[in-house]
């Protein structure tokens, strides 16, 4: 007789915010820092706007269409990391609060390790999603049972998460 396998049901849509649904890589640009390196004196940099940096970051062109699919597709959140200074929590609840689509979303900031904690209880039947710009977050979320997409923009990602819940 062969096992049966449960099907899991997708408990929530986590959206990452910077580079997902902020563009954080246009606010590190306006401040002459490269985003593909950066140091602790950049970091310094950002922390000496102090919430600024984070609540005036632009959003990201698409971001309403991918909240809307998401929302209609299960429960969605935003899951963003935080930097080690309070003030990218104040700023990112401002930020977060202040968008269209993104205001009424739960609004979980977290140390990036630890965004796995977020993941849903398989042994209850549920599994949660990550769509997150870094490779590396994907790859800890899909370690610890949880199904990541690797978002490069919103086209590539819906159809993803299209056929993920066509598969449920």
């Amino acid at each position: 007789m062969k096992p049966k396998i449960q099907k899991l049901e997708v408990d929530t849509i986590y959206l990452d915010g910077d580079g997902v649904i902020a563009n954080f890589n246009k606010a590190l640009d306006d401040l002459g820092i490269d985003p593909s390196n950066i140091t602790k004196r950049d970091w310094e940099k950002i922390e000496s706007k102090k919430e600024k940096f984070w609540t005036s970051m632009s959003p990201m062109p698409d971001y309403k269409e991918l909240v809307k699919e998401c929302t209609k597709l299960c429960h969605t959140e935003i899951l963003t990391g935080r930097s080690t200074s309070e003030y990218s929590i104040k700023g990112k609840h401002i930020f977060y609060k202040s968008l269209p689509y993104v205001k009424d979303l739960k609004l979980n900031v977290c140390w990036t390790n630890s965004k796995p904690k977020f993941i849903a209880d398989p042994t209850k039947g549920k599994v949660s999603i990550l769509i997150d710009d870094n490779p590396d977050n994907i790859q800890r979320w899909k370690e610890h049972g949880g199904i990541g997409i690797l978002f490069k923009n919103v086209k590539q990602t819906l159809r993803k998460l299209n056929l993920i819940f066509k598969e449920k």
